[in-house]
């Protein structure tokens, strides 16, 4: 106790006899600060606040439509945009937009800007605030503004990329089909008047009508199975793009397609001898639907394990892709069940008088021509719809207003930091001189 007591007293009689040297230090390093923090130019930040949620009522384009996936965690999709607001593309763009006008040397770089953003998640919420640091209040406020906006219109345009694909591909099949329809209207009415027929009669009627649920059947697999491969090889050529390798699809999702197949074949069957409204048929397609379901939320809890840096662009391609390739596989079973059932409808229109069967067979192109132009233009006003949105799973909840306060430099903090810098400089410096004083 003595002895710590004796040390005690010589710490004390040292800082009392450097007491000038060690107020000295803290003087200087605490005007040092100040001056510095004084005459240090300002840095201000503004915020904005965006809500990200899962998309919803998303508008399909294929008739066999999967219904849309939400397996990716929220806070899953606030790391991945955190991510995409950072990006040089829309880092760059917002740059162009915001510097307008000025040349390439008075433009901030992407590297030097990149430094300005920050992203900030709030944990446990739908909340993603983003942040641009600036030179004066209205830039921080401008630049963050511009920022949001240029990553919603980057997110709008990766959003309607396969919306304007399917919608080019269904408006040319349109203008083919209303050619069809015409056509196969001509030919109805010109051979009515050849053959002096104004209506059919009861056996060629019953006939038609018979064929008219599985005419649309097959009209819509047509579609389909087209709309299926486009959907492949956009997913494919994009995913090529990005990285060559792709998630294997393991046995639930194996299981879930044959079923698919399965259940589409059934389908024909069952048109064949029943309406729309007959309660197999209905039970059937919401089976159909149910397997859609299940392989949607499959295919995206394999491709949100499998896709590089949890990127969700990737993970909607991949899902995309296998969802493509389960609609391919039934709707090609499908028209093989359907190619048997033309061949035994041949058969029985055969057997009809040459006059009739004439007419038999003009009829149902004439329905399957308008069937599917009608299908076509709903799909294609959907598809036009879909192009325009704007991306739903982001929602700017606060604008960035001009802060009111600099976020550096701090004065009282770096005033502060000084001090205790020149505090422990000034004492180490006099148990220092003191060391050398009486070793001298």
């Amino acid at each position: 106790m003595g002895e710590a007591t004796g040390v005690f007293n010589e710490i004390m009689m040292v800082l009392k006899k450097r007491k000038g040297l060690i107020f000295g230090f803290i003087g200087g390093a605490t005007a040092l600060a100040l001056g510095a923090s004084l005459i240090w130019p300002p840095t201000y930040e503004a915020a904005s606040t965006l809500r990200v949620r899962q998309a919803k009522n998303t508008v399909r384009l294929l008739p066999i439509d999967f219904p849309a996936s939400t397996s990716f965690p929220v806070q899953q999709l606030m790391g991945t945009y955190s991510e995409v607001i950072k990006s040089e593309s829309v880092v760059n763009a917002m740059i162009d937009q915001a510097y307008n006008g000025r040349t390439d040397k008075e433009k901030p770089t992407y590297e030097d800007m990149l430094k300005r953003i920050t992203t900030q998640p709030v944990r446990d919420t739908e909340i993603l605030r983003v942040r641009v640091a600036a030179g004066s209040a209205e830039e921080s406020a401008r630049l963050t503004n511009q920022l949001v906006e240029t990553f919603n219109q980057r997110l709008t345009e990766l959003g309607r990329a396969e919306q304007r694909a399917g919608k080019n591909f269904i408006g040319d099949r349109l203008t083919a089909a209303r050619n069809e329809l015409e056509k196969a209207e001509a030919e109805l009415e010109k051979y009515k008047s050849e053959h002096k027929i104004l209506a059919p009669n009861v056996d060629t009627s019953a006939l038609v009508a018979k064929q008219s649920s599985f005419d649309t059947l097959a009209a819509n697999n047509r579609v389909a199975l087209a709309m299926s491969q486009a959907q492949l090889a956009t997913a494919q050529a994009q995913l090529a793009n990005m990285d060559p390798g792709f998630v294997a699809d393991n046995e639930t999702i194996q299981q879930y397609k044959n079923n698919l197949v399965q259940q589409e074949v059934q389908l024909v069957e069952l048109v064949q001898r029943y309406t729309e409204k007959h309660p197999a048929v209905v039970t059937l397609r919401k089976q159909i639907d149910e397997t859609k379901t299940k392989l949607a939320e499959e295919a995206a809890k394999a491709a949100s394990a499998k896709a590089p840096s949890a990127n969700k662009v990737y993970q909607d391609l991949m899902t995309s892709r296998i969802q493509a390739e389960a609609g391919v596989a039934a709707a090609a079973a499908q028209q093989q069940a359907i190619r048997g059932v033309i061949e035994d409808n041949q058969k029985e229109m055969a057997d009809l008088p040459a006059k009739e069967r004439g007419l038999t067979r003009l009829m149902r192109e004439a329905n399957v021509a308008q069937e599917t132009y009608v299908m076509l233009a709903k799909r294609h006003e959907e598809a036009r719809i879909a192009e325009v949105m704007e991306a739903m799973d982001v929602q700017l909840v606060d604008v960035a207003s001009v802060p009111a306060k600099p976020i550096k430099p701090r004065v009282a903090l770096n005033t502060l930091l000084g001090a205790l810098l020149g505090l422990t400089a000034g004492i180490g410096l006099a148990f220092l001189r003191e060391y050398r004083d009486s070793n001298a």
